[in-house]
């Protein structure tokens, strides 16, 4: 029933909004490994995964109910992140085309015409097109940086 081999403690609390089908969406934190994202987490083999609002309750979430998930910046709406490497979720030293992969699979995410056709509530809406807009400038800052570096 339970991963022996993942042990709770060693996850991290990745900060996220949650909307349930027929709910209205809860904030809290999903607990992921730490090279695991949340989608990684919701579409593994487990049917139910633990989820803790933010003011400390916690859930048992039947994967079946999730609607949409949208992982936060650790630090929440304030001070958000400007690090592209953070954002595209790559290291310093990643190549042009591990950049472009990264760019690819997180716009795959995020990008807006996904959640064209769903109905959701404009928070949802508006966070999905800040987090496009965050992916897209940070692949052009990093794409522009590993040119000026060829070019020299």
């Amino acid at each position: 029933m339970f991963d022996k081999q993942k042990p709770i403690r060693e996850r991290q609390k990745v900060r996220s909004l949650l909307k349930l089908k027929e709910a209205e969406p809860i904030e809290g934190y999903f607990f992921c490994m730490p090279s695991e994202r949340v989608n990684d987490l919701l579409n593994d083999e487990r049917a139910f995964f633990p989820f803790e609002s933010v003011s400390g309750e916690l859930y048992v979430v039947a994967k079946s109910s999730v609607e949409m998930a949208i992982p936060k910046d650790q630090s929440g709406d304030t001070n958000v992140t400007n690090d592209p490497y953070m954002i595209l979720r790559i290291s310093p030293d990643a190549t042009l085309e591990e950049i472009k992969q990264a760019y690819r699979q997180r716009m795959q995410e995020y990008h807006p015409d996904r959640f064209s056709q769903v109905e959701l509530p404009e928070e949802l809406r508006i966070m999905a097109n800040d987090m496009a807009s965050r992916i897209t400038t940070s692949y052009k800052r990093l794409s522009e940086k590993m040119a000026q570096k060829e070019a020299v």
